[in-house]
């Protein structure tokens, strides 16, 4: 059991937050994906981000995408991220571009050593790893991102039912058949369908939802077998056949380091058509749609799994998905099932990000809700900030479009507010308002 409720957890994170003000911490460099900086400890230092975009202490290095020059402007406006001018590199492939220019090299060695900075290392891959040895850093660098392996490992949806049937508990996992031969397909479908169940899923190990995964009625066992046929063509070998329930989806997020298991917080998933991602809510106070034993639960068995994960040498960012199922006029608290793990920055990362910030300015009750939409009539950034108008983010609240990279097509916003129906309606306006 973990010693402290969740409750508590909230007010040490606080008590924390506030600590980490009053410190002196050693300054880093941060390499991860493009967000309004995640600060998984209170640092400050030069910060190189996957998409095309390098930010120094007090400097911003960016490459030559349409619209990230203007992104980094906009969130230095608005008081997110370091502070500093903008730099343009001459390249959209900014790795490539200082691998290429030994004076580039040369001037970022120099920033660094110029501030008596460090390296840590918050990448997803071999290529960030590559990068660094090129130019010369990867002897300073300070791993903080899971190895290859382990994060493989880690997203393996048939590897984590595996994992909980031979070190914890089946039942922590839906009832499922892992199956690696076409011919045992029907054979699960029809064990997965006698099942006290509400559906049939179907899912690849390997890829995302939107593409992998279908559920299917009970009496439509040749559509999933169709299905599943399907998935084995395109070269899965190992098909998931489980047993599906009418559900609210969640999100757990840690913080795993060699010596320390942190845990970051609760988000609620925005799931259409049962299956696709649409976004996250957070909360700094409310439990969102959880009681108090369901969080317990959750929290206690994501702690188990972390620590599991950890003790194999996992290290970096860690969401565990789970669902909460609850039978019509059900009184007492749902049955909670893990589903996936994320090796890897997530949707839930963005909102914990600003929170994250937000508690760093003494902001300490908000709630934000995340999605996307497809905005009409926006070429460019600044076009997008003009349309959404007075809803943008003031510094306590408002909306915040992010993943510039997005754009034209598509653009995921971020609205933030004191509770989650007023963040909650403060997206849905701005998705109006960029004709969505």
């Amino acid at each position: 059991m973990l010693t402290c409720s969740f409750h508590n957890q909230i007010s040490q994170n606080k008590k924390q937050q506030r600590k980490d003000q009053k410190m002196n911490a050693t300054r880093s460099l941060h390499i991860h994906d493009v967000v309004p900086s995640f600060p998984l400890e209170s640092v400050e230092g030069i910060e190189a981000y996957n998409w095309r975009a390098l930010l120094l202490k007090g400097d911003k290095v960016v490459g030559e995408h349409p619209c990230l020059y203007d992104y980094l402007t906009w969130l230095k406006e608005i008081g997110i991220g370091n502070n500093g001018d903008v730099f343009p590199v001459p390249s959209n492939a900014l790795y490539e571009c200082i691998q290429d220019d030994p004076n580039l090299q040369r001037q970022l060695r120099q920033w660094i050593g110029a501030r008596g900075l460090h390296v840590r290392l918050f990448a997803r891959g071999l290529a960030d790893q590559l990068f660094l040895e090129h130019v010369g850093l990867l002897s300073q660098a300070e791993g903080f991102n899971p190895h290859l392996d382990l994060a493989d490992q880690a997203n393996d949806k048939a590897f984590l039912r595996k994992v909980l049937d031979e070190h914890f508990d089946p039942r922590w996992a839906p009832f499922n058949l892992i199956v690696n031969r076409q011919s045992e397909i029907m054979s699960a479908i029809k064990k997965i369908a006698k099942h006290d169940c509400d559906f049939i899923v179907v899912k690849a190990p390997h890829l995302a939802s939107g593409e992998g995964m279908d559920f299917f009625p009970l009496e439509q066992q040749m559509s999933a077998a169709h299905f599943a046929a399907k998935l084995w063509a395109k070269g899965n070998r190992t098909i998931i056949i489980e047993a599906g329930y009418r559900h609210d989806s969640f999100s757990t997020q840690w913080e795993i380091r060699p010596s320390e298991l942190r845990f970051i917080g609760f988000s609620q998933q925005i799931i259409s058509q049962g299956r696709i991602y649409q976004g996250s809510i957070i909360s700094s106070d409310s439990l969102l749609n959880l009681s108090l034993a369901e969080a317990t639960l959750a929290q206690e068995r994501c702690h188990d799994l972390a620590l599991w994960y950890q003790s194999r040498g996992y290290v970096g960012t860690f969401g565990i998905d789970f669902i909460v199922v609850r039978r019509p006029g059900q009184k007492h608290d749902g049955e909670l099932f893990l589903l996936e793990i994320n090796g890897r920055v997530t949707g839930a990362t963005y909102p914990f990000s600003v929170g994250r910030q937000l508690a760093d300015q003494g902001i300490f009750e908000h709630a934000i809700a995340t999605s996307s939409c497809h905005p009409k009539r926006v070429e460019d950034w600044r076009t997008l900030v003009k349309k959404l108008g007075s809803k943008i983010f003031n510094g306590r609240y408002g909306v915040i479009p992010f993943l510039p990279n997005l754009l034209p097509s598509k653009i995921a916003l971020m609205a933030v507010d004191s509770d989650v129906r007023a963040a909650n309606f403060r997206l849905e306006e701005a998705q109006e308002l960029l004709g969505n």
